[in-house]
């Protein structure tokens, strides 16, 4: 059994630093996936273009060191059922701008001022 979790434990961590995510935008969909090994505990994120109504930035606290809070940002769609999905967590905000930019260029979607974004 100790040998199973410590398997497990080193193959989440060892993905976290060899996979890569994916987000392949089309006509139909956005589908986020992280490759080469598969989180057991995650799923590909798979959202209808139709659905969504808009996209945004927003910060969070992603950990503290000595109390004092680290920031990282997410871009989140919300979709026309008024939920919001997370799209990519982790990366610095002009990364962030750049992708919500890029994905509703290519949607045609207007932006707007979403409460809580940056």
């Amino acid at each position: 059994m100790v040998i199973k979790r410590t398997f497990i434990l080193l193959y989440i961590v060892l993905g976290q630093f060899i996979n890569k995510t994916d987000i392949y935008v089309t006509e139909r969909d956005i589908t986020i996936t992280n490759t080469p090994l598969k989180n057991p505990f995650t799923r590909d994120i798979v959202i209808a273009t139709k659905d969504i109504e808009q996209l945004y930035v927003t910060r969070y606290v992603s950990s503290t060191t000595n109390g004092i809070p680290n920031y990282a940002h997410a871009l989140y769609a919300i979709t026309k059922q008024n939920s919001c999905i997370p799209i990519i967590k982790g990366m610095n905000k002009e990364t962030q701008f750049y992708l919500e930019q890029e994905i509703e260029n290519f949607l045609d979607i207007d932006d707007e001022k979403v409460t809580g974004e940056v």
